[in-house]
């Protein structure tokens, strides 16, 4: 076992004898490194406003422990976030070698029956690694018992320790995700209304009506297909809802003839002068005609009049017809990143 070896060589390499007894450090790294190779350790469910909390946080996002006890501004925006309800902690996770903190997870429940988890990517240590992984099971088994549907996790492209860790915690890759953005001032001028289409907006009158509409663009999606059918289409639309800042005058379905043909949801980046694209399709019968263009120049116009400079997105590499349509509209990649999902029962 290449941990219990590389564990050997952090211990004193002298021979016991009369004159050298183990100390108790020496023993304490002894049962520690044991401890990692069997993956026994205590895992426990932090609870809100503690120092471990706070450590805790600070791991998972791989960031220095707090000085001073003030928490670094990303921990610090986590917990105001918290405090509003936007996001919850009740799902963070510890492992312990006895009353020391050694890894930690957290999950972070979104509405739509998902939960984004955070884990550290500095999991080279034996400890650290096997410390994560039982802490990254208990979090599935409680979010089994949450009827939470899905488990998502975002990493660095070829995250080795993470990927071996979310592998063996029973995740599975998804896919690659490219991010794209555009300047809105640098769009193609296309013609800035296609006739043949009328444009409903959200309210929970048309729900669904959106809900039915994006059914229509599951069919033969290139856009990661393995998610369809983990949650109900209601569920999916709840999730959408959690990205950004939400604003129903943001949202639209593409009607010719009083049928949907397309929906184009946007949102508002918190802290940036942006619009996000969270999800655009075409039903798949009227493909090629034009509506995927008509929905990005309606983006377009809606980010220019929001005061947006820029339009972003994120794309499965997979998808290569919307992988050439965002390159004609002149977007470029700035980003990537390794999608992993648990699947805890079909709906």
């Amino acid at each position: 076992n290449r941990h219990i070896e590389s564990a050997s060589r952090e211990l004193p390499q002298q021979p016991v004898s009369l004159q050298h007894y183990p100390t108790r450090s020496d023993i304490t790294t002894m049962r520690r490194m044991t401890r990692a190779s069997k993956s026994q350790f205590d895992v426990r469910q932090i609870p809100g406003g503690t120092q471990d909390q706070l450590r805790a946080l600070h791991r998972v996002m791989d960031l220095n422990p707090p000085a001073g006890g003030t928490p670094a501004p990303p921990v610090q925006q986590m917990l105001a976030t918290a405090q509003k309800g936007t996001n919850s902690l009740e799902l963070l996770f510890g492992a312990y070698d006895e009353d020391r903190l050694v890894a930690a997870v957290l999950g972070m429940v979104c509405e739509g029956a998902t939960a984004l988890v955070l884990l550290s990517s500095e999991l080279e240590h034996p400890e650290a690694y096997h410390g994560t992984l039982a802490a990254l099971r208990r979090l599935v088994e409680a979010s089994r018992l949450r009827s939470i549907s899905l488990l998502e996790v975002l990493t660095a492209p070829g995250a080795g320790t993470q990927a071996s860790v979310l592998h063996k915690g029973g995740f599975r890759l998804l896919t690659r995700l490219r991010y794209l953005r555009q300047t809105v001032a640098l769009a193609p001028d296309t013609p800035r209304n296609s006739p043949d289409l009328e444009w409903v907006p959200f309210s929970p009158a048309v729900q669904p009506l959106f809900e039915r509409t994006l059914e229509l663009t599951y069919a033969q999606t290139h856009d990661c297909p393995e998610l369809s059918g983990v949650r109900t289409t209601s569920d999916v639309l709840a999730g959408h809802r959690t990205t950004g800042v939400f604003d129903p005058a943001l949202w639209w379905v593409a009607t010719r003839d009083q049928e949907p043909v397309g929906v184009l949801l946007l949102s508002r980046l918190p802290s940036l002068p942006a619009l996000e694209i969270v999800y655009m399709g075409v039903a798949q019968p009227v493909r090629g005609q034009g509506v995927a263009h008509a929905l990005l120049r309606r983006a377009f116009d809606a980010a220019g009049n929001d005061g947006a400079k820029e339009l972003t997105l994120a794309v499965d590499e997979r998808n290569a017809p919307a992988r050439h349509l965002y390159a004609r509209w002149g977007f470029t990649e700035f980003g990537r990143r390794d999608a992993w999902i648990a699947s805890l029962g079909p709906v």
